[in-house]
């Protein structure tokens, strides 16, 4: 508790001066969510408590825009029977950038550019984007987005983890240990999405948040599986479209593979997402298919539906209900009924 509190403090010391000296924004998200899950007790919880600040300073230079962006996770939760809270806090997002006629230049943890194709189809709550292979976020990055032409944008980023021991075959060794090249266009009610991510191989004695082996969808992140294992280069391919251009309707698809080095097999996921507003209300339902691209394996399916309705431009109650198949199961899925209220601001 006293490491949180500390924590807590040096980042409120920290950013107290620069929301005084700089245009600056807080914001923040509360969801309390009720889980009904197959083979588990009820779990009624704070899934999401996260603060963050964001804003730009002054520069002398004419047209060019310079700013941050900080993001906090705290764990509301901790144990039950506890008076508080002693887990640590977690960094989402710590970065700046400089923006002008140039594009943007952006450093730090940050939104992984390879994200918005999959993000397409992740509309719901607690079980969406159940089979995606991207992390949200990614961390040392440093990454150029082009000024955008006819709709379209491009982003390239470089994550360099860095290693004492550049002679090594270790995980983080190389000067690059990762790169994400993304191209996005909107136009005419359709928006469009594509990424390759390449992540460097190598020797890992532990598990490695950011470059390694395979997506955590726990952890958010690229994790190692097995402790000093060899973990081969590998790809991720990505793809999204959607279409808004119907009155209160929208669609979407997104497309994920994971090319390894050395193996055959290539994971591959679908995922097709629609929704429907009705006044304060949205209906939406999204199907995924994953196929492990394994011999004598099947492919894992979910069925997820749930409802939205907005109290307010900033609050929402909702609840989903996902539904997988038997080889789902087989892989650590289970049905689940979510209960969510969601504030922001």
């Amino acid at each position: 508790m006293k490491k949180s509190l500390i924590a807590l403090a040096v980042a409120g010391a920290l950013t107290a001066p620069m929301i005084a000296q700089a245009d600056a924004t807080l914001y923040g998200i509360a969801q309390f969510r009720g889980v009904a899950e197959d083979d588990k007790s009820f779990n009624s919880k704070m899934a999401k408590t996260r603060l963050g600040v964001k804003g730009t300073v002054d520069n002398d230079i004419e047209g060019l825009t310079t700013g941050f962006q900080f993001e906090w996770e705290f764990d509301g939760n901790g144990s039950a029977t506890s008076a508080t809270n002693s887990s640590s806090v977690a960094m989402r997002k710590s970065n700046v950038y400089m923006k002008g006629d140039f594009g943007i230049l952006s450093l730090g943890r940050q939104n992984n550019p390879a994200n918005p194709a999959e993000a397409m189809t992740d509309i719901l709550g607690n079980d969406s984007a159940a089979f995606h292979m991207n992390p949200d976020r990614l961390g040392n990055v440093v990454a150029y987005v082009t000024p955008t032409f006819g709709g379209f944008h491009a982003v390239a980023a470089v994550i360099s983890e860095g290693s004492s021991d550049t002679d090594s075959d270790a995980l983080g060794a190389d000067d690059v240990d990762a790169t994400v090249l993304a191209v996005n266009w909107a136009g005419a009610g359709f928006g469009v999405a594509a990424a390759i991510t390449n992540v460097e191989g190598g020797t890992t004695t532990a598990n490695v948040d950011g470059s390694a082996v395979t997506y955590s969808a726990s952890a958010d992140a690229f994790v190692a599986t097995t402790a000093a294992a060899e973990v081969a280069d590998f790809d991720i391919i990505t793809a999204g479209v959607n279409y808004t251009g119907i009155e209160n309707v929208y669609l979407a698809a997104s497309y994920s593979k994971k090319d390894t080095d050395g193996t055959s097999v290539e994971p591959e996921t679908i995922d097709l997402a629609a929704s429907y507003t009705m006044g304060k209300t949205t209906l939406a339902a999204i199907y995924s298919v994953h196929d492990t691209d394994v011999s004598g394996e099947d492919d894992q399916e979910q069925f997820l539906v749930g409802v939205r309705y907005a109290l307010g431009a900033k609050a929402s109650v909702g609840v989903d209900y996902a539904s997988y198949n038997s080889d789902a199961e087989d892989a650590g899925k289970n049905d689940t009924l979510t209960l969510e209220y969601t504030l922001s601001f």
